[in-house]
């Protein structure tokens, strides 16, 4: 072949090159590269590639196009039941016609310039594919300009019941308005990892009196309860149903639950038992109870934190619920406290005085300051109360004696005065309580009258003794006397 024929067939070459140039398709994404929690684990990037069209003894047929390199670097090891947080970082194309580079024309899907009306409402997306439920996330939506870097973050809750033997694909997506050309798209291979020891949340039904309940709020979103629920008054019982269940591969032994109120400084602790391992069809993996929590009666009200946490040496998971609390009304504070008293009518003289017990019962679980007050008495006796204040723990009792003492002038016949019992301030009872004063005996006798006659009985008295004295006295002498002269 003639020079001649060799130097067209290079001007037609050179000519198609640069039709091929001008034909190719823009590419709006250079590159992008995908890390889950830190480690990269997908990357996928244009570069220039040197064609020597199959003469690489002729370079000067050689062109360069643009070729995407993947590098999907690892399969993706995810924990089931945790957060998989994703970072996606990719490089939007240049503004400008890229026709040669080192001299060479450039052919084939090359960076030539990205479509610059296509640089708005950009979102990305992140799915894991064969599970049976959605698993996706997704970010708001943003504008873009040419060659810059982009970082955009997702995250994907991971469900506790994905099966270790199945196969899934995490698959991440960049799109706009119109369709991406470029590296646009990840497709990451999925190794569920199944930890040695793991349990899953618990989840928490909170009942009151009338049965409503509160939804637990777990991971899942599910739970025993989706009906309505009411604020649980202080001094109330929070009734507390669990779940625990063990999804680790090893058995676990000794596992307890706590209830605890921070705020109310209460908690409580029940053993559950040992819990199998998931594959263990002989033993139970998963344990359900009910434990209760005493909320204080003089709580108030407000919003508080329930935790319940599930835990032995091994592991632990724990469920965090706000609860409502309304304060106690004072009926309530009556229903935890019993009086009896001995009597509320007592006969009393002028001058003496009448007892009255109460006997106060704490039955509720928190401590309680009692007072007794006595009114209506200032006009016709004194009063006083014993003792003045009684303070008395959870189920425990006490007395309080109220003395009544009538005036000397106090008039006979009954009297009525009110004895309230308050706890913590508040009045939770009160009694009518009466004093039936005796009439005074009239005698009729003068005092000095009777005095005089006492002394006169008494002086006469006084007398015949000594008559008798006297007399014995001289009978004895004449006796004496008679004896002396039968001797001579």
């Amino acid at each position: 072949m003639n020079k001649s024929k060799l130097g067209l067939l290079f001007v037609l070459a050179v000519v198609l090159a640069g039709l091929l140039a001008i034909s190719a398709s823009a590419e709006d994404v250079n590159s992008i590269k995908v890390y889950a929690d830190g480690v990269e684990v997908y990357s996928e990037a244009g570069a220039w590639y040197e064609n020597d069209n199959g003469t690489s003894s002729d370079p000067t047929d050689d062109f360069y196009e643009w070729v995407f390199y993947f590098g999907d670097l690892d399969n993706l090891d995810l924990q089931r039941g945790e957060d998989l947080d994703l970072e996606i970082v990719f490089e939007t194309g240049v503004k400008d016609d890229v026709t040669t580079y080192n001299g060479l024309p450039v052919i084939g899907s090359q960076n030539i310039g990205m479509d610059t009306s296509n640089l708005e409402d950009w979102y990305v997306e992140a799915e894991i594919k064969g599970y049976r439920d959605s698993i996706y996330d997704k970010t708001d939506r943003f504008d873009v300009t040419v060659d810059h870097t982009y970082k955009k973050s997702l995250t994907l809750s991971i469900p506790r019941d994905l099966d270790a033997t199945e196969d899934y694909s995490l698959y991440v997506s960049i799109s706009a308005q119109t369709e991406l050309t470029g590296s646009d798209d990840a497709l990451v291979d999925i190794q569920v990892s199944k930890k040695s020891y793991i349990m899953e949340d618990l989840f928490v039904e909170i009942g009151s009196v009338n049965g409503c309940c509160l939804t637990a709020q777990n991971p899942s979103g599910q739970g025993p309860c989706d009906t309505c629920w009411e604020a649980l008054k202080a001094g109330s019982k929070i009734e507390i149903a669990y779940i625990v269940g063990n999804e680790g591969s090893h058995d676990l032994e000794d596992v307890y639950v706590t209830a605890r109120i921070p705020e109310l400084c209460i908690e409580r602790t029940v053993y559950v038992g040992d819990l199998a391992d998931e594959d263990n069809d002989d033993d139970e993996d998963t344990l359900s109870g009910i434990l209760y929590l005493q909320v204080p009666v003089d709580a108030k009200a407000g919003t508080y934190t329930l935790e319940v946490t599930a835990w032995n040496d091994d592991a632990d998971a724990t469920s965090v619920q706000a609860i409502t609390i309304a304060a106690a009304e004072k009926a309530e504070q009556k229903d935890v406290t019993q009086i009896v008293v001995d009597g509320t009518s007592k006969e009393v003289t002028a001058g003496g005085n009448a007892e009255y017990t109460f006997t106060i019962m704490n039955v509720g679980a928190n401590a309680h300051t009692y007072t007794v007050e006595v009114e209506g008495v200032n006009a016709w006796a004194t009063s006083e109360v014993a003792p003045s204040v009684l303070r008395l723990a959870g189920d425990a009792s006490g007395a309080v004696t109220v003395t009544v003492t009538p005036k000397e002038d106090a008039v006979a016949g009954d009297h009525i005065f009110t004895v309230s019992v308050k706890a913590d301030g508040e009045t939770i009872k009160q009694y009518n309580v009466v004093s039936k004063i005796a009439e005074k005996e009239a005698t009729g006798v003068d005092t000095k009258l009777a005095l005089l006659v006492a002394a006169i009985v008494l002086a006469v008295v006084i007398v015949i003794l000594l008559i008798i004295m006297i007399a014995k006295i001289a009978s004895k002498g004449s006796d004496e006397k008679a004896e002396e002269t039968a001797y001579y």
